[in-house]
Order: C-alpha cells, then structure tokens, then sequence
C-alpha cells in the first residue's frame, strides 16, 4: 500500500497554438503547444523538479520550453502545459526546408523530459524519469497537426 509506484505519465497530440502563413512574401510563425498530464497513484505527493521540451525540424534544434517545479498531490492528476515558439530562422537552414515548405507539411520531433520523486513515510523513495517522444507533422494549408507519441519512464 505504501510502496512508491511509478507515476502514469501521457501525452497529448501536439496542439498548433499558431500558423501564420503567407506565401507572398514568404512569412511563417509557428507556435506549438506540448501537453503532458501525471497521474500519481501514490499515498504521497510526486514532486516534478525539471520539465524540458525540445522541438527539433530534421534534427535541428527549433525551439525549447520548461515547466515549472510542481507538486502532484497523492492519487491525484496534473496537466502539464507548455507552448514552443519555432525558430523559423535556423529551419531555414535545412536543406530539406523548401522542398518542406512546396510540399505544406512541416516534419518536427518533440522530445519532453520530465523528472521528479515520490517520498513515502520519509522512507521509500521513487525518482522517476520520463521521456516523452513525439513526431509531429504540420500542415500548413489545413493548419492542423498529426502527432504520434511514444513514452519511456526510468525508475
């Protein structure tokens, strides 16, 4: 009853919070919102330290967002939100960039890394860490999103 379990930790699809796309001249702003909701099933409070969320367009760095410090009571869920603002800038380096922008659908990778720990009765203690991976493809004619997501905790 009192062990420290793992936290159930998922994502939701990544949400276009923005799209402003225009093609003359060419101008695009992006902006991507990225939520992780925690389900503690513990007798005691899970302390999230760190959220880091990194958006990558074919391996380059894009934008980055953190969370802040959080408590999730016992047997309780909290909705982690954070939005990423796109360098269009540094996509514009990509060779693939172009071709991206002819074809309307822009290829991204999430990663979220979320740490933090259950302490039960000032004697057992869970640090879990979770790792949350997403492919995202935007559109930009029908500005939506089409994300899948995968999940990794290390206890």
């Amino acid at each position: 009853m009192f062990k420290p379990k793992s936290p159930e930790i998922t994502s939701t699809p990544v949400s276009l919070d923005s799209l402003n796309f225009t093609l003359l001249p060419i101008s695009l702003n992006i902006t991507l919102g990225v939520d992780v909701t925690v389900k503690n099933n513990n007798y005691a409070a899970f302390k999230i330290r760190t959220t880091n969320t990194s958006l990558y367009y074919h391996g380059i760095l894009v934008g980055e967002a953190s969370v802040d410090p959080r408590v999730v009571s016992a047997r309780s869920t909290s909705t982690l939100n954070t939005t990423v603002d796109v360098d269009v800038a540094t996509m514009m380096t990509s060779g693939s960039f172009l071709s991206d922008m002819a074809s309307g659908s822009l290829p991204f990778t999430s990663e979220t890394v979320t740490s933090g720990k259950v302490i039960v009765l000032n004697a057992f203690k869970l640090h879990a860490t979770v790792d949350v991976s997403c492919d995202v493809g935007v559109s930009l004619f029908n500005a939506s999103t089409n994300t899948v997501c995968n999940t990794t905790i290390h206890v």
